[in-house]
């Protein structure tokens, strides 16, 4: 049996909360160590990490808000999943793959307390927005000591739970640029149960021009590596191709074949890398249909 004294050691017992109002205030409060930045709560709650001394909540901050500017849709980070999913703004053929990531977004429950900032930063390869987000060519401004900074959503992640953030910055904005004409996305996962996190997920964006040729794409797997990992050979199979398919199984295949996935509790690799081809075929299908055209 542990000692009384070990076993405090191993509880989540944050002493310290905090509410700033402002950017600059969160930034401050979160150089101390052990702070950790929370907004809905539904993640920090479920990983009850005993290392965190100090919650710094980013819910009053002034960035719930989806707006559109300079051909941009602009998402405040601490914009809740609901809100995303009641937006007509993500209807539209070419945007609509976000609004497939978060319809089964666990229960309505977890949809008014989530936000977009969140489930972007809490670094889990089975998360459903990013694989979207990065289909969809998104970026991300995040604020920090040392002022703002913009880069692509993809080039976040560096591991499992593990960001390429600077200490003291937070997620502050994404950025979604307007598609090219003839463009349409999909997103789609497999689960065990309807709220369930994805076993293995898969998002496609494509871009058809006059021809019927795939003028561009892209193919993003979630579940089957330490990050959501972009099929580049997939991606550069399937450009200059006029989707049929045979086509559509054969960039299945190429993207399985990128794929990384582990063997754990949930699914053995085996069938993780066998679902992605499935899953990249369906999003095409998807995306292909969406922009009105039959497969030959």
């Amino acid at each position: 049996m542990p000692t009384p004294k070990l076993l405090t050691q191993q509880l989540f017992r944050p002493t310290e909360y905090y509410q700033p109002k402002t950017v600059r205030e969160a930034v401050s409060l979160l150089k101390y160590t052990g702070s950790k930045p929370i907004c809905g709560g539904t993640d920090i709650m479920v990983e009850r990490d005993p290392k965190i001394a100090v919650l710094v909540d980013l819910s009053k901050l002034p960035l719930g808000y989806i707006k559109e500017s300079s051909g941009h849709i602009l998402i405040g980070a601490t914009t809740t999943i609901r809100q995303i999913e009641l937006s007509r703004l993500f209807l539209r053929e070419s945007l609509n793959i976000l609004h497939d990531a978060i319809r089964d977004f666990g229960t309505i429950q977890v949809k008014n307390m989530a936000s977009i900032g969140g489930n972007l930063c809490n670094g889990i390869p089975s998360a459903d927005t990013p694989p979207a987000l990065i289909a969809l060519d998104a970026k991300v401004t995040v604020s920090g000591p040392r002022g703002f900074r913009r880069f692509p959503l993809e080039k976040m992640y560096r591991h499992v739970r593990i960001l390429r953030l600077r200490k003291g910055e937070i997620l502050t904005e994404v950025r979604i640029p307007r598609q090219p004409a003839h463009t349409a996305a999909a997103y789609v996962r497999i689960v065990r149960s309807q709220v369930d996190i994805a076993l293995v997920s898969a998002a496609v964006r494509i871009t058809i021009d006059e021809q019927g040729k795939v003028e561009d794409c892209r193919i993003v797997l979630g579940a089957v590596a330490p990050t959501s990992l972009r099929a580049r050979k997939a991606e550069n199979f399937l450009r200059g191709m006029v989707i049929g398919k045979d086509i559509i199984a054969e960039t299945g295949r190429k993207a399985s074949q990128e794929a990384r996935p582990i063997s754990d509790v949930r699914a053995s690799a085996e069938y993780r890398r066998a679902m992605a081809a499935v899953l990249v075929e369906r999003a095409i299908r998807m995306a292909t249909l969406r922009l009105g055209r039959v497969l030959n």
